[in-house]
């Protein structure tokens, strides 16, 4: 096991350097694993029945109780990037990185400007169309498999 996951302030860390895009990627990540984690073993629900409680006054008390309005949805489309929203970093080896959120501190540290997709050269929006959809299809296929 990767010892940083044990490590809370590690964590913070890490996710403090992350976009927001990558922020999102994580937390739905996160909300995947966290369900894995909650979902009770087999021998805790004998352990329940054998103290007398009915396993299903138990889950409607305790885990549905316990659990977010704004639990992990399978079923839920993906939010998909809209062009004209996003905001990109101008390598120096003039290539695009898609950056569609603020700079995070480690940026503004390095000096990284982010140029808005309205005030990039027709190149670069072409380019840009490109990593778009390649980020929307790519999250489509993820959520496929």
């Amino acid at each position: 096991m990767a010892s940083f996951l044990l490590n809370k302030e590690t964590i913070i860390k890490e996710i403090e350097n992350l976009s927001k895009l990558e922020l999102i990627i994580v937390r739905r990540n996160l909300e995947e694993v966290i369900s894995l984690i909650e979902a009770p073993s087999e021998n805790f629900w004998d352990l329940i029945e054998a103290q007398g409680i009915d396993r299903e006054d138990f889950e409607k008390l305790i885990l549905k109780s316990s659990k977010s309005s704004k639990t992990y949805n399978p079923n839920r489309k993906p939010r998909q990037l809209k062009l004209e929203n996003q905001s990109f970093l101008i390598n120096e080896d003039n290539t695009l990185t898609l950056k569609n959120t603020k700079p995070t501190k480690k940026d503004i540290e390095n000096g990284i400007v982010l140029t808005k997709y309205p005030d990039l050269s027709d190149e670069h929006k072409l380019s840009a169309k490109i990593i778009v959809d390649d980020y929307n299809n790519d999250l489509m296929k993820r959520r496929e498999s």
